[in-house]
């Protein structure tokens, strides 16, 4: 039961850590929230690992500072989506994510079951909706939605998907020392917002002098994500990585649920129903390859 909780806290942490991002992302650079909070975290996961004396595997380090890097960039990608689009839409494109790491499975030559192809049927056919789908204006003005933040969610997922599989090598390499891995996670984070911001290409500079007035809400935002962390690590090591993985992957569903009660988002029936086939694709992908 115990393991259960943990992971529905992890994702109510992720949601809301996510949330919060992308609406302060509409006045703070994305590169900026990923570098403070990554910045801190790896603080806080260096000494959590050094305090319970988990031994440091390197293989185990290097794989989760690889995810990390790459999984910075989604993360940059994902909060620049939320704020300039809907989070009914951007989420659960970025949630198809879960897609990826079972598309490189079936490469390598494992076989989809019944109902990993039944969350792809799900999750692919919610993706066409929401790409196809208008904006919430009154029949007379309504229009596609902007590539943009369409593009920045389909990004942030395919970067998701790869850090996923980086995470897991680094995982199975350090089975006795998983916080080493998370350690490796934010460390690894650390230099893509600085990549990102000298790429003229992507219009995210740093704005470093913007924490001094940001820090109260990237403190909080820091806060929710140590809060997940911890609750996915023991949900992890105490339960079934099944019903786990599939209740801490809720964290869009979270992001979805803020934006309609605070944010008073509203979705058209399409992007509605896209949303709803997409995450229900996803989750029974992740419940199906856990």
């Amino acid at each position: 039961m115990w393991p259960l909780l943990l992971a529905l806290i992890a994702s109510v942490g992720y949601g809301s850590s996510d949330y919060a991002s992308g609406r302060l992302a509409r006045r703070a650079s994305s590169t900026l929230i990923v570098l403070a909070t990554a910045a801190v975290q790896s603080l806080a996961m260096v000494i959590a690992a050094t305090v319970t004396g988990q031994p440091f595997l390197a293989a185990g380090f290097a794989g989760g500072a690889a995810g990390g890097f790459v999984g910075a960039l989604a993360l940059i990608a994902y909060y620049r989506a939320l704020a300039l689009g809907p989070a009914g839409v951007v989420a659960p494109i970025a949630a198809t994510s879960a897609v990826f790491p079972v598309v490189v499975s079936a490469t390598l030559g494992a076989v989809p079951g019944l109902v990993t192809w039944l969350g792809f049927g799900a999750a692919l056919s919610g993706l066409v909706i929401l790409t196809r789908s208008e904006t919430h204006d009154p029949p007379e003005r309504r229009r596609l939605l902007p590539a943009l933040p369409i593009s920045l969610a389909l990004a942030a997922s395919v970067c998701f998907g790869l850090a996923y599989l980086f995470i897991d090598f680094g995982a199975d390499q350090a089975f006795t020392g998983p916080l080493w891995v998370l350690a490796g996670v934010q460390i690894g984070a650390l230099p893509t917002p600085f990549l990102v911001a000298s790429a003229t290409v992507a219009g995210e500079p740093l704005r470093l002098g913007q924490l001094s007035t940001l820090w109260v809400p990237l403190a909080g935002i820091t806060l929710l994500n140590l809060i997940a962390d911890a609750a996915l690590v023991w949900a992890m090591r105490d339960g079934d990585v099944g019903p786990v993985s599939v209740l801490a992957s809720l964290a869009p569903a979270v992001t979805i649920g803020l934006a309609h009660a605070v944010s008073r988002e509203r979705l058209t029936d399409a992007q509605a129903l896209g949303g709803a086939l997409t995450l229900i694709g996803s989750l029974l992908i992740i419940g199906a390859s856990a």
